[in-house]
């Protein structure tokens, strides 16, 4: 783990990390952190996210049409239910 320290971040850009980290309800540390690791790894994390997108809702349409025919019957209203 390193220390880095940014020198001359000017009003503008203060404002905004002091704000976003009220947003996100963290340290203005935390933030840049959390901005820096969004910035610099979006593509790591979107290949991750490519990597596991087949076990995450795609479904293909023999998929819906199984699920559909193993529920439908749950779709029928039992009065006698809400008595």
């Amino acid at each position: 783990m390193c220390t880095l320290t940014i020198d001359g971040i000017d009003g503008a850009l203060e404002h905004e990390i002091n704000a976003k980290a009220e947003m996100f309800g963290l340290s203005r540390t935390d933030t840049v952190k959390k901005i820096l690791a969004e910035a610099l790894l979006a593509d790591k994390i979107e290949e991750r996210r490519k990597m596991f997108a087949p076990f995450c809702g795609i479904w293909t349409d023999k998929d819906v049409a199984e699920f559909e025919n193993a529920t439908k019957g749950l779709e029928a209203i039992e009065p006698g239910d809400w008595k």
